[in-house]
């Protein structure tokens, strides 16, 4: 009985360091599915306020990019944040001036378009907007 219990203890054993052999279990080498430079338009704060957004995404998912809008914004923001593989992300838009923005939100992407929805605190209100942009095919992207 001691040589049965000692075969399956020896047994067990094997299968699962060969279970835990299958690799890493990361996708760190697979490029981000969001990838490239996309343009286009955004609107926000139940629609009173839109402008123009430029993005680049690398395959890393480091975001980057500008944001202009409504001459109470200008000249613009700069967008500094993260994408991960699911589309979620969190960027600081930091504009000219005192006030900066932690937008959260979703990336979708269908073909060359993605469509974002996000939010963002700014002075105690809780806003929503969204984005619909292209990508934009230039050399190196």
């Amino acid at each position: 009985m001691k040589r049965k219990l000692g075969t399956t203890l020896v047994g067990l054993t094997l299968a699962i360091a060969f279970a835990g052999c299958g690799g890493s279990g990361t996708t760190d080498d697979v490029p981000n599915f969001y990838t490239g430079s996309w343009v286009g338009a955004w609107s926000g704060n139940a629609g009173l306020e839109s402008g123009g957004l430029s993005l680049r995404v690398s395959t890393l998912g480091g975001l980057t990019g500008t944001m202009t809008g409504p001459v109470s914004l200008a000249p613009g923001g700069i967008i500094n944040g993260t994408v991960e593989r699911n589309g979620e992300f969190v960027a600081l838009i930091d504009w000219p001036g005192p006030d900066d923005y932690t937008v959260t939100g979703t990336l979708t992407r269908v073909g060359d378009r993605i469509t974002c929805n996000y939010s963002y605190t700014y002075r105690g209100g809780r806003f929503n907007g969204s984005s619909l942009l292209n990508l934009e095919v230039s050399a190196g992207t």
